[in-house]
């Protein structure tokens, strides 16, 4: 019918959020802007399950964050996780190392538990944020190298696709997609995909 059945309020400030993903009962939000978090809402209430401060290093206030959400996030069903990306420090904080920032983020879906993190730039100075969504897949080697499945999860930011293992976070394989200027290469909000094991 389109009749509202609920209503959060998640932002502060003017924050953006992005694409939900809905799974088992569950609404996975994040935002964008200088305090983003991860957010798990109860899809029948609209309540708030769990949230997760992507800045932990500077103080809980508006105009300290960094590590902005840009796209949605992607489920591992069989392992009942999700993971999302996020943006750098630079646009927000001070230049520096900032946990969390330019990383891929695994949480477990009904707590938000951090299972692992891969940072891709530690001290990023070039904005080179996270912005294509992240994708659950199983890779399957040729028939030569014994027909091996490797269970993956890729994203791409401005400079790199990184694809690692979802269950671990080990690093499979990295390539630079950025042939511009630092900062104004590679793919663009939500701009990548996978089929057919490519």
């Amino acid at each position: 019918t389109g009749r509202q059945i609920w209503k959060t309020n998640l932002s502060q400030d003017g924050q953006t959020e992005y694409s939900p993903v809905v799974y088992k009962g569950k609404v996975f939000m994040g935002y964008s802007g200088p305090a983003p978090e991860v957010f798990c809402l109860d899809a029948d209430t609209g309540a708030i399950r769990w949230r997760w401060r992507i800045n932990r290093e500077g103080p809980e206030k508006s105009g300290t964050g960094g590590g902005s959400l840009w796209t949605s996030g992607a489920i591992d069903e069989q392992q009942n996780v999700v993971f999302n990306v996020t943006g750098s420090n630079s646009a927000y904080a001070p230049a520096g190392p900032m946990l969390y920032t330019n990383s891929l983020v695994a949480q477990d879906a009904d707590t938000g538990e951090l299972l692992w993190a891969y940072q891709a730039h530690p001290q990023d100075a070039h904005d080179l944020d996270f912005c294509a969504h992240p994708m659950v897949f199983d890779a399957i080697s040729p028939p030569r190298f014994r027909g091996d499945v490797r269970r993956c999860v890729a994203a791409a930011n401005k400079a790199n696709m990184i694809c690692l293992n979802r269950h671990t976070g080990e690093l499979y394989w990295k390539v630079s997609v950025n042939a511009f200027a630092a900062g104004t290469g590679g793919p663009k909000l939500d701009a990548a995909a996978v089929a057919y094991n490519t």
